[in-house]
Protein backbone atom coordinates (compact mmCIF):
# COMPACT_ATOMS: atom_id res chain seq x y z
CA UNK A 1 0.00 0.00 0.00
CA UNK A 2 3.09 2.35 0.86
CA UNK A 3 3.83 2.31 -2.54
CA UNK A 4 0.55 1.59 -4.45
CA UNK A 5 -1.91 3.04 -2.43
CA UNK A 6 -4.27 1.84 -4.92
CA UNK A 7 -3.95 -1.84 -4.98
CA UNK A 8 -5.74 -4.40 -3.74
CA UNK A 9 -5.20 -7.37 -1.80
CA UNK A 10 -6.93 -10.49 -0.85
CA UNK A 11 -5.31 -12.47 1.66
CA UNK A 12 -6.52 -16.19 2.34
CA UNK A 13 -5.29 -18.99 5.01
CA UNK A 14 -6.33 -22.20 6.31
CA UNK A 15 -8.29 -20.51 8.71
CA UNK A 16 -10.66 -17.17 9.62
CA UNK A 17 -9.01 -16.88 13.08
CA UNK A 18 -5.50 -16.60 11.51
CA UNK A 19 -6.68 -14.75 8.28
CA UNK A 20 -8.25 -12.11 11.12
CA UNK A 21 -5.17 -12.46 13.37
CA UNK A 22 -2.58 -11.37 10.26
CA UNK A 23 -5.17 -8.62 8.91
CA UNK A 24 -5.28 -7.02 12.16
CA UNK A 25 -1.15 -7.00 12.44
CA UNK A 26 -1.44 -5.30 8.92
CA UNK A 27 -3.17 -2.42 9.88
CA UNK A 28 -1.73 -2.34 13.24
CA UNK A 29 1.23 -1.58 11.08
CA UNK A 30 -0.03 0.58 8.55
CA UNK A 31 -1.32 2.77 11.82
CA UNK A 32 1.71 2.91 13.65
CA UNK A 33 3.66 5.86 14.56
CA UNK A 34 6.43 4.84 12.53
CA UNK A 35 4.81 3.39 8.96
CA UNK A 36 2.81 6.84 9.43
CA UNK A 37 5.80 9.04 9.30
CA UNK A 38 7.60 7.13 7.27
CA UNK A 39 4.16 7.32 4.45
CA UNK A 40 1.42 8.88 6.13
CA UNK A 41 1.04 11.17 3.48
CA UNK A 42 0.26 8.23 0.53
CA UNK A 43 -2.83 7.52 2.11
CA UNK A 44 -5.20 7.58 5.07
CA UNK A 45 -7.33 4.41 6.06
CA UNK A 46 -11.21 4.85 5.05
CA UNK A 47 -13.41 5.56 8.40
CA UNK A 48 -16.70 3.67 6.98
CA UNK A 49 -14.25 0.78 5.86
CA UNK A 50 -12.18 0.04 8.49
CA UNK A 51 -13.26 -3.66 10.30
CA UNK A 52 -11.09 -6.43 11.11
CA UNK A 53 -11.14 -8.43 8.48
CA UNK A 54 -11.34 -5.59 5.72
CA UNK A 55 -10.17 -2.48 5.17
CA UNK A 56 -9.76 0.64 2.55
CA UNK A 57 -8.14 3.62 2.17
CA UNK A 58 -8.79 6.86 0.50
CA UNK A 59 -6.93 6.07 -2.56
CA UNK A 60 -9.58 3.14 -3.31
CA UNK A 61 -6.81 0.13 -2.34
CA UNK A 62 -8.19 -1.99 0.15
CA UNK A 63 -7.27 -5.19 2.65
CA UNK A 64 -9.82 -8.53 2.67
CA UNK A 65 -8.92 -11.22 4.58
CA UNK A 66 -10.83 -14.60 4.04
CA UNK A 67 -10.16 -18.03 4.39
CA UNK A 68 -9.60 -21.12 2.02
CA UNK A 69 -12.92 -22.32 1.51
CA UNK A 70 -14.95 -19.28 2.10
CA UNK A 71 -16.82 -17.29 -0.73
CA UNK A 72 -15.35 -14.24 -2.04
CA UNK A 73 -18.08 -13.73 -4.51
CA UNK A 74 -18.08 -10.12 -5.99
CA UNK A 75 -14.79 -9.00 -4.35
CA UNK A 76 -11.53 -8.51 -7.13
CA UNK A 77 -7.86 -8.47 -6.15
CA UNK A 78 -4.80 -7.08 -7.88
CA UNK A 79 -2.66 -9.66 -5.38
CA UNK A 80 -3.75 -12.41 -3.43
CA UNK A 81 -1.44 -13.73 -0.86
CA UNK A 82 -2.27 -17.36 0.23
CA UNK A 83 -0.34 -18.23 3.70
CA UNK A 84 -0.37 -21.23 4.81
CA UNK A 85 -3.60 -23.19 2.48
CA UNK A 86 -3.49 -25.93 4.86
CA UNK A 87 -2.58 -26.80 8.49
CA UNK A 88 -0.06 -29.53 9.54
CA UNK A 89 -2.90 -31.95 10.40
CA UNK A 90 -5.36 -31.15 7.33
CA UNK A 91 -1.78 -31.72 5.09
CA UNK A 92 -2.22 -35.24 5.85
CA UNK A 93 -5.86 -35.58 4.79
CA UNK A 94 -6.00 -36.30 0.48
CA UNK A 95 -9.85 -34.15 1.13
CA UNK A 96 -8.81 -31.19 2.57
CA UNK A 97 -5.60 -31.03 0.08
CA UNK A 98 -8.11 -31.41 -2.33
CA UNK A 99 -10.86 -29.47 -1.18
CA UNK A 100 -7.97 -26.65 -0.72
CA UNK A 101 -6.29 -27.00 -4.28
CA UNK A 102 -10.12 -27.24 -5.57
CA UNK A 103 -10.40 -23.53 -3.55
CA UNK A 104 -7.41 -22.20 -5.47
CA UNK A 105 -7.57 -22.97 -8.82
CA UNK A 106 -11.87 -22.49 -8.89
CA UNK A 107 -12.02 -19.07 -6.54
CA UNK A 108 -8.76 -17.87 -5.69
CA UNK A 109 -7.80 -17.26 -9.74
CA UNK A 110 -11.15 -15.64 -10.74
CA UNK A 111 -10.31 -13.04 -7.83
CA UNK A 112 -7.68 -11.47 -10.01
CA UNK A 113 -8.82 -8.23 -11.64
CA UNK A 114 -6.26 -8.97 -14.53
CA UNK A 115 -5.30 -12.45 -14.71
CA UNK A 116 -2.43 -11.26 -17.05
CA UNK A 117 -0.94 -9.05 -14.48
CA UNK A 118 -2.23 -9.89 -10.97
CA UNK A 119 -0.32 -11.86 -8.48
CA UNK A 120 -0.95 -15.13 -6.44
CA UNK A 121 1.72 -15.51 -3.59
CA UNK A 122 1.81 -18.33 -1.74
CA UNK A 123 3.66 -18.53 1.43
CA UNK A 124 4.21 -22.06 3.43
CA UNK A 125 5.95 -24.96 4.67
CA UNK A 126 6.21 -28.05 2.54
CA UNK A 127 3.76 -30.62 3.95
CA UNK A 128 3.19 -33.25 0.75
CA UNK A 129 3.99 -33.48 -2.45
CA UNK A 130 0.54 -32.62 -3.66
CA UNK A 131 -0.13 -29.70 -1.66
CA UNK A 132 -1.28 -26.37 -2.55
CA UNK A 133 2.72 -25.50 -4.06
CA UNK A 134 2.82 -28.80 -5.39
CA UNK A 135 -0.37 -28.90 -7.05
CA UNK A 136 -0.08 -24.97 -8.71
CA UNK A 137 3.72 -26.29 -9.79
CA UNK A 138 1.82 -28.84 -11.82
CA UNK A 139 -0.86 -26.72 -13.20
CA UNK A 140 1.87 -24.05 -14.51
CA UNK A 141 5.26 -25.92 -15.34
CA UNK A 142 8.22 -23.46 -15.17
CA UNK A 143 6.53 -20.52 -13.45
Amino acid sequence: MASEPEHNFLTASYSLDLSTEHSVTRRSLLQSPWFQRLFGDRFQLAGDRNQVAQYANDRRGQMIATSVGATTMGRGCDTAILDDPVSADQAVSDAERTTANNWIDATLRSRLNDPAKGAIIVVMQRLHELDATGFLLEQEPGV
